[in-house]
């Protein structure tokens, strides 16, 4: 998994809960900001060693880099009526703060850990609910909440030059570890949308060996 699929991720696991808001990524250009609720995703950074833990599989170098991607959730709505008597103003409660529990609620549940499980991930809360009404300068909306969460994944960079997909990691007979005996690589390359690499550059390779004969000299030269 890399970072664009992690957000994805988040992003369809934002749109499962929140099924009557409008899910957005933070700062998308030209996006209409719907009547309903509005959910935004927003990445704050994304941390990994720089040393990560390498393995050879059929001779090409893969390094599993251990990732923490921190992220930000924004709640915005309208609130919910209240009742307080016929023919006097219905003012609109702040459910923000409320809604945005329940979510953080709901990755604490056991059904988010089986979801976590498949898909290889782990996420949490990295700070408390916040209500951030006072910051909102869209008059669409009148009230909103944060949420900081943290997302663990391992993202695998394949190759001489790591700019292989991880799709090029094979099995032959049904397995899915990397180090099942039946895994091998058939090189595939993706350009980045930025230009970024070649296919050529992509499927340069080092020689490499997986065993040596020792020799013991002593200082007679026997």
């Amino acid at each position: 998994m890399n970072p664009r699929e992690a957000r994805e991720l988040m992003y369809e696991l934002l749109s499962l809960f929140f099924s009557g808001a409008t899910v957005l990524f933070g700062s998308q250009p030209n996006a209409v900001k719907p009547k309903a609720p509005l959910v935004t995703l927003s990445t704050i950074s994304v941390n990994r060693p720089m040393n990560p833990p390498i393995r050879v599989i059929d001779g090409h170098p893969v390094s599993y880099y251990p990732t923490t991607m921190n992220l930000q959730v924004d709640l915005y709505t309208k609130g919910a009526p209240v009742d307080v008597g016929e023919g006097r103003l219905v003012p609109a409660e702040n459910t923000a703060l409320n809604d945005m529990l329940d979510f953080s609620n709901f990755i604490g549940s056991e059904y988010f850990i089986n979801w976590s499980h498949r898909n290889d991930i782990s996420l949490y809360p990295s700070g408390q609910v916040q209500d951030t009404t006072a910051l909102i300068n869209n008059a669409s909306y009148q009230f909103r909440s944060t949420l900081e969460l943290t997302l663990n994944f391992t993202q695998k960079a394949v190759g001489y030059t790591g700019l292989l997909d991880p799709a090029s990691i094979k099995h032959s007979a049904g397995g899915t570890e990397d180090d099942d005996p039946d895994v091998y690589v058939e090189p595939e390359f993706t350009p980045s949308h930025s230009g970024g690499g070649t296919p050529e550059l992509a499927k340069e390779i080092i020689g490499f060996f997986t065993e040596a004969e020792i020799k013991e000299e002593n200082t007679n030269g026997q």
